[in-house]
């Protein structure tokens, strides 16, 4: 698979995972699922492989604790990708944790001198991960935000429909990690 896509890939499924594990309230379990993948692969060798998982499930504990505290996920995720670029194959664009703050930019909300009112109380919130906009014909379409964020054209996403609707115990199990 090209290195691009792959990346790609991997950050939309560690944030769809993420944010579809707080909105169903299985944030402890999916970061108890994560935490325990990440202590597997430690007993791995480096390989690029492990290191991508590695940052795979980092990037989802990350994303379970973005209106909290993602810093330390985030910078464990930014040295991962600095291995994988190490461990060659990866140009600087491809590296994953540069693809997440792409969608995590795509999906914040943050105040705005617009709504002033709310600046002090409001602080970061999430978006819809879709929006609506009129296409050039005038006819209103829905739009991905993460997917736009990505750059991922609709035929990538359809071509990757049934990965991206694996859950997270079905990614454990098809990395080998399953307990």
């Amino acid at each position: 698979m090209n290195p691009d896509l792959q990346s790609k890939l991997l950050v939309y499924k560690a944030y769809q995972l993420g944010r579809e594990a707080i909105l169903r309230g299985l944030r402890n379990e999916h970061e108890d699922l994560a935490r325990a993948s990440l202590s597997a692969l430690d007993a791995l060798e480096g390989t690029a492989e492990v290191v991508r998982r590695k940052c795979f499930y980092t990037l989802i504990l990350a994303e379970l604790h973005r209106l909290s505290d993602p810093m330390p996920y985030r910078e464990s995720a930014m040295e991962l990708s600095d291995q994988l670029m190490t461990l060659g194959g990866m140009s600087s664009r491809q590296r994953p944790f540069e693809i997440y703050m792409k969608v995590v930019n795509a999906t914040t909300q943050s105040p705005t001198v617009g709504n002033l009112g709310d600046f002090n109380t409001s602080g970061v919130n999430l978006v819809q991960d879709t929006t609506s906009e009129t296409d050039e014909f005038g006819k209103e379409i829905s739009v991905d935000r993460v997917q736009r964020a990505l750059g991922l054209s609709d035929e990538e996403y359809d071509r990757f429909y049934g990965f991206l609707q694996k859950s997270l115990p079905e990614v454990i199990q098809a990395h080998g990690l399953a307990r």
